[in-house]
């Protein structure tokens, strides 16, 4: 019988009691006192119903998202009850690794290690400490991810700038460039590991992620002159250092042009010509005023280039026009470059 049932019996029982020990009830016939009949009032008391039934089992336990090495989240679709569901419990190879009853159907477990398998189950439990088991769940974590290994390869240079042995480099205008395979300690890049001859130095500027030094000549470089840049004793960020020296040399261009160079055009088809005028200047753009020569009729014209005050390295532009006796001056041919050696 319930407790709460005996508690009411109980109740009636001592009122019933003191009751008939005040008054008691008077038999009309004889006039004497009789007790109390309980037993009625006993029948009369109902023993509620006691709650024995499981909740439902929590269904499709399952891992949720990617598997890791250091975790396992699961979920499973909920519990239903008669009465309450209090919650659940999850088990891990048979043991209960949650605290209070969870509320929510999803759980992560991070006390696993990696590459190892384990059992689960969640327990649905109802306010009256009834259970269903979900069903198994076998479920394996990611393996360890792989440590790198150290690097303990010096770096190497995958291109110079000139090209070794190059020639005709301008001299005020020389880009001394490296680039390497992997980023470099900018502190092992400086103008002492990086280095011109002939007594030039400069300073040194490091880009692209530390992947390319450029060295920044001082002053203008001397024309006629072969220089050799030189690498050394750079490492990269982890430490390892060049095993060997890294040298290429290249060179300026001279102070005097000795060369001739012979421009030539296909003649004007017009009974006016009278001849043709050759312009030239350093500027990219030449306009009427500039410096000219008048070659006749001729289609060809001898261009002597120290004659004319230019050095090697310098850019000649060069346009032509035609003359006519009637019709005067044409517009410029189509603007040609040259470079003087």
């Amino acid at each position: 019988m319930h407790i709460s049932a005996l508690k009411n019996i109980a109740q009636i029982i001592f009122v019933a009691l003191f009751l008939s020990a005040c008054t008691g009830t008077e038999d009309i016939n004889s006039g004497t006192n009789k007790p109390i009949d309980l037993t009625d009032a006993i029948n009369d008391v109902q023993t509620p119903a006691s709650d024995e039934q499981n909740p439902t089992a929590p269904g499709n336990l399952r891992l949720s998202g990617v598997t890791q090495s250091d975790s396992l989240s699961l979920i499973w679709d909920a519990s239903t009850d008669n009465v309450a569901l209090g919650g659940y419990y999850v088990l891990r190879d048979g043991i209960q690794i949650t605290g209070d009853l969870l509320t929510q159907t999803s759980f992560t477990d991070t006390g696993v290690s990696a590459g190892q398998t384990y059992e689960y189950r969640v327990v649905a439990v109802d306010t009256t400490q009834n259970t269903t088991d979900s069903n198994l769940l076998l479920a394996t974590t990611a393996s360890a991810p792989s440590s790198p290994s150290a690097d303990i390869t010096p770096p190497s240079i995958l291109a110079a700038t000139p090209d070794n042995g190059a020639t005709s480099i301008m001299p005020d205008a020389v880009a001394i460039i490296v680039d390497f395979n992997e980023a470099i300690n900018p502190e092992s890049l400086n103008g002492s590991t990086f280095t011109l001859n002939n007594g030039a130095t400069g300073t040194v500027i490091i880009s692209n992620g530390n992947t390319r030094a450029q060295l920044v000549p001082s002053t203008n470089l001397m024309r006629g002159t072969t220089y050799t840049a030189t690498l050394s004793n750079v490492s990269d960020i982890e430490g390892n250092q060049q095993k060997q020296t890294y040298s290429w040399s290249f060179s300026t261009c001279g102070d005097t042009a000795e060369s001739t160079y012979t421009i030539s055009w296909d003649p004007v088809i017009d009974a006016d010509l009278s001849g043709y005028k050759v312009y030239y200047g350093l500027s990219g753009t030449l306009n009427k005023s500039s410096a000219s020569v008048n070659v006749n009729t001729q289609t060809s014209w001898v261009m002597s280039p120290a004659a004319l005050g230019f050095k090697p390295c310098d850019t000649v532009h060069i346009a032509i026009t035609a003359l006519g006796t009637n019709k005067g001056e044409s517009a410029f041919s189509t603007l040609i470059a040259e470079v003087i050696n």
